[in-house]
């Protein structure tokens, strides 16, 4: 990170802040692995590099919910929502529909639950079957 901060390579030093956050996330080190996705999530809103705005938010959601916080889980799952709808990040969006299905049922809100989980469900099929017909498209 030092070279990246040297060079001004933000996006790399961004990039290197998920990795380290990610790392430590494993190690159970869940505040300095928010720390450092914090930190990329400011750089990603400098470069206004709105995929790794939404992914960072992602990320942050899912730690949050780990941390058993779900209402800040909630909050950067709604925001990584609103920027992969407009960006048309099925992916994405179809992983924040997973995680808000488990922070709402965390959260006792089980129709939310279930609305979401179906919405993943969907997605997901939708996905498989754009996945499935190209697949068949090339082999005929």
């Amino acid at each position: 990170m030092v070279i990246q901060e040297e060079i001004n390579d933000l996006y790399g030093l961004s990039n290197s802040m998920i990795g380290i956050a990610g790392m430590n996330e494993l190690k159970g080190k869940y505040p300095v692995a928010l720390k450092y996705y914090l930190q990329a999530l400011q750089v990603k809103k400098d470069l206004e590099e709105f995929d790794g705005i939404s992914h960072c938010h992602l990320n942050i959601a899912l730690l949050y919910e780990k941390m058993n916080k779900h209402e800040l889980a909630l909050e950067n799952f709604l925001k990584a929502e609103k920027i992969c709808l407009e960006t048309h990040s099925r992916f994405s969006i179809k992983s924040i529909y997973e995680g808000m299905s488990v922070c709402y049922n965390s959260l006792g809100q089980y129709e939310k639950a279930y609305n979401y989980m179906k919405a993943f469900s969907e997605l997901k099929d939708s996905i498989f079957s754009t996945e499935s017909n190209g697949q068949i498209a090339e082999m005929q």
